[in-house]
C-alpha cells in the first residue's frame, strides 16, 4: 500500500510525507510497520518514520532508537516497543514504538506549544513540530493499494 500523510501546525504551515509500497502485518505479526520508499518528490518532510529528524538535530545513534520501520504496533495493554518503560502509556495512545517516537500522529492534543516546554504528550512529526514542543493540529492519513497512481504532495 501507499501511505502518506498531510499535516497542519498551529502557526497554518502545512506539509505532505509519502511512502510506497508499505506494510503493516496482521495480527500474528503484531501488527509490523514496513516502510517502503520514502517519497523526496513532496519535500515538505523529512523521514521522522525513520528518525530522520533526529539525525540532524542530534546525532545518528539516536536514529535506531526513534525509527518506527519493523516496530510493532505497541498499545497502553500490549507493550511491544523496545523501551524499558512502556511509550503507549507515557505518549497516551497506539502506535508503532521504537523506544518511543519520532513521529505519533495517534496521539491527544497537548498544550505544550504553548507552554514551550517538553511534553511527552501531542501528536507530532518531529522534523516538522519540532522536539514534541509544538502540537500538531491537523493529521490525514491516506492508505491507497500499491500501484495507483497517487499523490500525497
Amino acid at each position: 500500500m501507499n501511505f502518506g500523510v498531510n499535516l497542519k501546525r498551529s502557526d497554518g504551515e502545512i506539509a505532505a510525507a509519502s511512502y510506497e509500497d508499505t506494510r503493516v502485518s496482521d495480527e500474528t505479526e503484531l501488527f509490523r510497520l514496513k516502510l517502503g520508499k520514502f517519497n523526496l518528490e513532496c519535500g515538505t518532510l523529512g523521514d521522522s518514520l525513520r528518525g530522520d529528524s533526529y539525525s540532524r538535530s542530534y546525532n545518528s545513534r539516536n536514529i535506531a532508537k526513534t525509527t518506527h520501520d519493523e516496530m510493532h504496533f505497541s498499545t497502553r495493554d500490549k507493550d511491544n516497543d523496545a523501551f524499558s518503560g512502556n511509550c503507549a502509556a507515557i505518549e497516551k495512545s497506539g502506535w508503532w514504538y521504537n523506544r518511543c517516537s519520532a513521529a505519533n500522529l495517534n496521539a491527544p492534543m497537548s498544550n505544550a506549544s504553548e507552554n514551550g516546554i517538553f511534553s511527552p504528550d501531542g501528536v507530532n512529526w518531529q522534523s516538522f513540530s519540532g522536539l514534541q514542543t509544538l502540537s500538531l493540529q491537523e493529521t490525514e492519513i491516506s492508505l491507497l493499494p500499491s500501484g495507483w497512481n497517487f499523490s500525497f504532495c
